[in-house]
């Protein structure tokens, strides 16, 4: 935590400090006379008045300092006596009858309020004395009571004034010390109308404000005994009494003697009457001892805070290198971690704005929190502790709802946003701190979106574009933007495929390098369109309705009747497409699937060492194949002849003749099966082996690819749908 600024003053007393800085010191113990020194901007002003100073100061907004003295003679024998100083002069408040004041606030507008005092040798006129110990307000010369008495327990009992604030809303207490419950109230008095404050606990017996804030946050000292052997501090706020806490559970002696508008309290904490006594400040219902904020070896102990500025500047007593002096320290900005910071909002404590000094990590852990008390209007500075530019990782809906928060992070650091519709990704890059949006949305919604999300991949925005559509979505897009789109499709996460509309004029068509596979549509059907092999087993030329395109790495041909599948020939050396195609028709039964022929074209093209049989063997281990009940065949003859019958139905739409079933049997399964044991794993994998074999040899079957393929003898139709290239 950063360390404060301190500076001593050479008069030892009580002092306060305006909202100008001005420090008010006024002597202590003194019966005859006393002095007053306010020290600005190194100028002194010192004033002497007689009698016994009584209290702290009292500061006014408009420069006005309220003093309250004790008189021991005078004619007539008034007993308290106020001075308000201003402007360099010192005047007298006038007695109203033979009444003392006590001076206890001074609001905006310069109305003081006090309470009316009177000792036992004071003659008071009849008619005045249901004024005794009554507040009062002065204002142009003339005196106006207050609220008279309040009423609790049956009985009406005087409200004392002890601190206002700059509205005029006014706290004190009421009650007795005598009798029996004897139970000191604290008030607020506002509008006219007081509010008991109630206590901590059932064990106070005298509650004493001693300072309001402009939220009509009340703070003082609660005293648990007759003569304050006990003392805790309390913060009153929107109706809730709560004691602070002491440095240590069992501390005699705490009080808070002051509050400021950005709601810092001040105050002391004591183990017991002998000490040793400590200046402190609560900060959101935390406890900081003041000297924990002093510079290495400053030579002071600070022992009691006894006000405090919005600028927050504190005033008090301490020793200085050993003797007793008076301090005035401006706190450092005060921060805490992210997570205290939220539980404190939470508790309800907090009434002062907080400041944030954590990691980014943590930040991000309690970014809703943080908005909840920026909304509030209590959050200072978010200060990250990493070094660098952090990084932030917030949803697509936080960097809306947490927009406050966010913006209160000081410094350099970097957002990631998650979650990201496509229609928003360009105004959510655009945020301020924004340096990768992740896209999370529908193949058609990111389809309708990505020349914009173009843009923003070409300059690095782009993290990841993840499509959320169940199994494998299309993303349907034109010839141009397999080019022009080229970064944005590359930052698309997992497995998807191409839909690409021919263009309208003859043009060279690559089908894309990412994604799993290209579908291209052509306007018309399928018989107007002649296609022709280039030879090397990748590219073809297709001529119709006017066009000629050059095509390349695509998997089917889309039009207005029939899509096409378009492979390589099968080889008998190496495995191709083609080869696959028939894997599809013999295993599965159907056509090949655009994205899962071109899983196994990249597959082919990374590993060209792979067999025909172990793919085989992966087709009949897939769930497509094994969730089908029917396939799950008896390990005997039995099976076998079940399962080669249903090849010959899947890929020739058959029946096997007579004596096919049995020579398969024969010549392929029992070989590999062996001495095996049915029923057993080595025999299951032998039976796996066996049958894969025997797919393997029904995918080369030439009456298959005469059944499927297009050619100029049979032109594309409902049987025919296998384009060779």
């Amino acid at each position: 935590m950063a360390t404060a600024t301190i500076t001593s003053f050479p008069a030892i007393g009580t002092a306060e400090i305006t909202n100008t800085g001005e420090v008010v010191i006024s002597e202590i113990g003194n019966s005859s006379s006393s002095w007053i020194q306010i020290y600005n901007n190194g100028s002194v002003s010192n004033f002497t008045i007689s009698g016994e100073i009584i209290g702290a100061p009292v500061i006014g907004n408009n420069g006005e300092i309220a003093i309250n003295t004790y008189q021991n003679s005078g004619t007539p024998q008034v007993t308290d006596v106020s001075y308000i100083i201003q402007n360099g002069q010192i005047t007298p408040l006038p007695h109203f009858d033979t009444f003392g004041t006590q001076i206890a606030s001074i609001n905006n507008n310069g109305q003081i309020a006090g309470t009316l005092t009177a000792d036992s040798s004071t003659t008071v006129n009849q008619s005045d004395a249901n004024l005794f110990n009554a507040s009062f307000t002065w204002q142009n010369n003339s005196f106006s009571p207050l609220l008279s008495s309040v009423t609790f327990g049956g009985k009406n009992y005087s409200l004392e004034v002890l601190a206002g604030n700059g509205a005029g809303d006014l706290t004190g207490f009421a009650g007795t010390m005598l009798g029996t419950p004897s139970y000191l109230h604290a008030f607020l008095l506002k509008n006219g109308i007081s509010t008991d404050l109630g206590r901590t606990g059932a064990q106070a017996v005298s509650v004493s404000p001693t300072a309001i804030n402009a939220q009509d946050v009340i703070v003082g000292g609660e005293s648990t005994a007759v003569g304050a052997i006990q003392s805790i501090p309390f913060v009153w706020r929107n109706g809730i009494m709560s004691a602070l806490p002491t440095i240590s559970p069992t501390d005699q002696i705490a009080f808070a003697s002051g509050i400021n508008d950005l709601g810092i309290i001040v105050g002391t904490d004591a183990a017991s009457t002998a000490g040793p006594y400590t200046a402190v400040i609560w900060v959101n219902g935390s406890l900081i001892n003041l000297n924990s904020l002093l510079p290495a070896n400053s030579g002071w102990v600070l022992t009691s805070a006894t006000g405090i500025n919005d600028s927050n500047q504190i005033v008090g007593n301490g020793t200085y290198n050993g003797s007793a002096a008076t301090f005035e320290l401006t706190l450092p900005i005060i921060t805490v971690p992210a997570a205290m910071a939220v539980a404190q909002f939470q508790s309800g404590s907090t009434i002062t704005s907080t400041a944030i000094l954590d990691s980014a990590a943590n930040v991000n852990a309690n970014i809703d929190g943080l908005e909840a008390i920026a909304t509030a209007g209590l959050l200072g500075s978010v200060s990250l502790t990493d070094g660098g530019t952090p990084t932030l990782s917030v949803s697509a809906t936080q960097l809306a709802s947490d927009a406050m928060a966010l913006k209160d992070i000081a410094g350099s650091y970097s957002l990631t946003v998650t979650g990201v519709a496509a229609a928003n990704a360009t105004s959510d890059a655009a945020v301020a701190n924004v340096g990768k949006i992740q896209i999370s949305d529908s193949a058609i919604n990111v389809s309708a979106n990505l020349d914009s999300l173009e843009s923003l991949a070409a300059v690095g925005k782009i993290g990841s574009i993840a499509l959320t559509d169940s199994f494998i979505p299309t993303l349907t897009i034109s010839a141009a933007q397999l080019s022009s789109d080229a970064a944005a499709l590359r930052d698309i996460s997992g497995y998807y495929s191409l839909a690409e509309a021919a263009p309208s004029t003859s043009a060279t068509i690559s089908g894309a390098s990412s994604g799993l596979g290209t579908t291209v549509t052509f306007s018309g059907t399928a018989s107007q369109y002649t296609i022709s092999p280039s030879g090397d087993h990748a590219s073809f030329t297709i001529t119709g309705n006017g066009l000629t395109d050059s095509v390349s790495n695509v998997q089917a041909l889309r039009f207005s009747d029939h899509t096409l599948i378009v492979a390589a020939q099968p080889g008998s050396n190496m495995v191709t497409t083609g080869n696959i195609t028939e894997l599809y028709g013999a295993v599965f039964g159907r056509l090949p699937d655009v994205p899962g022929l071109s899983y196994y074209q990249q597959e082919l093209a990374a590993n060209p060492s792979l067999t025909l049989t172990s793919l085989a063997e992966n087709f009949l281990q897939s769930p497509e194949y094994m969730n089908n009940s029917a396939h799950n065949y008896a390990q005997n003859a039995t099976g076998d002849t079940q399962f080669i019958t249903d090849l010959y139905s899947n890929l020739l739409h058959r029946a096997p003749a007579s004596g096919d079933a049995a020579w398969y049997e024969t010549n392929v399964v029992a070989p590999i099966v062996g001495s095996t044991t049915p029923g057993t794993a080595a025999y299951t994998a032998a039976l796996l082996l066996a049958h894969a074999t025997v797919v393997t040899d029904f995918s080369a079957s030439a009456e298959f690819l005469g059944n499927v393929q297009v050619t100029t003898q049979h032109p594309a139709d409902a049987s025919h749908w296998l384009v060779l290239i």
